[in-house]
């Protein structure tokens, strides 16, 4: 799935820059490289645009990993807030996207966010962070999305403590989470405390004018135990069995080969598992213990390359009851299967070849899973 152009016209109004001029010291290079946000961008600028008020950090979530919705991160990016409340990217322009979502190894698999709804997320660096109540639209024809927070609270994610209401048509973020944990308690008046009179670009400066005073007080004071709580992150990363084995191979070609097996196509590399001569023939993956398995993706070889084989992919608790999950011809090259439950065993059968190839070998296997 490629976007040729994604364009984000994003409206925020922050709470404590209401009625501030721009602060003075503002970083070149985006400010959430560390935790909570922990955004790797390489976002910098040689100047701050003219009336840019801070930097804040723009995130879609995707909906499509039950129970998980709204807990995958598919994409982040860091751009500016204005003193008129729109959002701009560092280049002072709409936010633009043009890429995959899916990794660019898998460049020709299907992926599952292919609904196009996608939550977006705002954060600033000592404000509750919010996020669209419902997802927004990114496919049949839609190359861009108008999103303004400031026009109501019922807009916003999870509860009526999501945005603070500053006059009679505008609500903005709040502001007093100066530890950016996404709730506002009296734990938020320690950094304002060890860092009061410093100058310069500090989360304790609740209220932006570049310097730390007893003023920063006030809007923890005002939204003291308000919150905005999002759903927990949760990200895909692989999931390694710890024991394969096959009804046969070819040495060195193990079944072991197949965890981060793959390195090319070559016939004679070691990187991969062999059958001997034969249909059918099965390989079996075992986890330590039972294990969320969102999808997992198979490049087979076929010794010919020409041909394609008729697989049953089966899943186990026990290693006794056995359901199947796909029972079908499987092309070479990556395949993509979902699996979305708790297993400790999974089992791949070959039992037919459409050309007169008596080996089939398998190059890799990737589990993957979601955790926080």
């Amino acid at each position: 799935m490629k976007f040729l152009l994604l364009i984000f016209t994003l409206f925020i109004s922050i709470q404590s820059f209401a009625q501030m001029t721009v602060n003075p010291y503002i970083p070149l290079t985006q400010p959430f490289n560390t935790s909570p946000w922990n955004y790797d961008g390489n976002e910098s600028v040689v100047s701050i645009p003219d009336s840019v008020v801070d930097w804040v950090l723009i995130e879609l979530r995707g909906l499509y990993v039950p129970p998980l919705d709204c807990q995958e991160v598919v994409y982040r990016r860091a751009g500016f807030v204005k003193i008129d409340g729109t959002i701009v990217s560092t280049n002072n322009d709409t936010i633009r996207y043009g890429t995959t979502f899916g990794d660019a190894r898998w460049e020709n698999m299907p992926v599952d966010n292919t609904s196009g709804d996608y939550h977006m997320v705002i954060y600033h660096r000592n404000h509750i962070p919010v996020m669209t109540k419902n997802p927004l639209r990114f496919m049949d024809g839609y190359l861009s999305v108008n999103s303004d927070f400031t026009i109501s609270p019922e807009y916003v994610w999870a509860d009526t403590n999501g945005l603070a209401k500053i006059n009679d048509t505008t609500y903005a973020m709040i502001g007093g989470d100066a530890d950016g944990n996404g709730i506002i308690n009296v734990l938020d008046y320690a950094p304002i405390q060890n860092s009061l009179f410093e100058t310069g670009y500090l989360n304790a400066d609740i209220d932006g004018n570049g310097v730390v005073n007893v003023l920063d007080y006030q809007l923890v004071q005002l939204n003291l135990f308000k919150s905005n709580h999002l759903p927990k992150i949760y990200l895909r990363q692989e999931a390694i069995p710890t024991t394969i084995t096959a009804s046969s191979f070819v040495n060195p070609y193990t079944p072991q080969k197949t965890v981060d097996g793959y390195t090319s196509e070559n016939p004679l590399e070691t990187g991969r598992w062999v059958s001997q001569s034969g249909v059918p023939h099965w390989i079996q993956f075992e986890f330590a213990q039972e294990e969320y398995i969102e999808d997992i993706v198979v490049n087979f070889w076929d010794g010919s390359n020409s041909g394609v084989p008729r697989c049953s992919i089966e899943v186990s608790i026990n290693g006794t009851d056995w359901w199947t999950i796909k029972n079908d011809w499987l092309r070479h090259k990556w395949n993509y299967i979902k699996v979305r439950q708790s297993i400790k065993y999974l089992k791949i059968t070959n039992y037919e070849l459409n050309v007169p190839v008596t080996q089939i070998s398998i190059y890799e296997v990737d589990f993957y899973t979601y955790k926080p």
